[in-house]
């Protein structure tokens, strides 16, 4: 979609909309410790990563496995949000 005539800037403008409420609710639940601005660029490269390993057709990462990794990361519940139906998560 990138490579289509004026597609790249809505979708830059709905991309910056979810990182500002994705960061927005990060700073609610305080998940930063030390610089905000340099942790926001962690988590984001985190994200970016994480998005891709799932997407990637070449050698996939499995969802719950980033999934547990990100949760682990920035402490967060392991009941917040969906987790996948295969999850260890599910069991406990």
């Amino acid at each position: 979609m990138l490579l289509q005539p004026g597609v790249a800037e809505p979708l830059a403008d709905g991309e910056h909309y979810w990182e500002n409420q994705l960061a927005d609710e990060m700073a609610k639940i305080q998940i930063f410790d030390g610089d905000p601005t340099e942790d926001w660029m962690q988590f984001r490269a985190s994200m970016m990563g994480a998005a891709y390993g799932i997407v990637s057709p070449y050698l996939p990462m499995p969802y719950a496995l980033t999934r547990r990794r990100l949760f682990a990361e920035y402490k967060l519940d392991s009941k917040l949000g969906s987790p996948p139906a295969d999850s260890p998560e599910d069991v406990e």
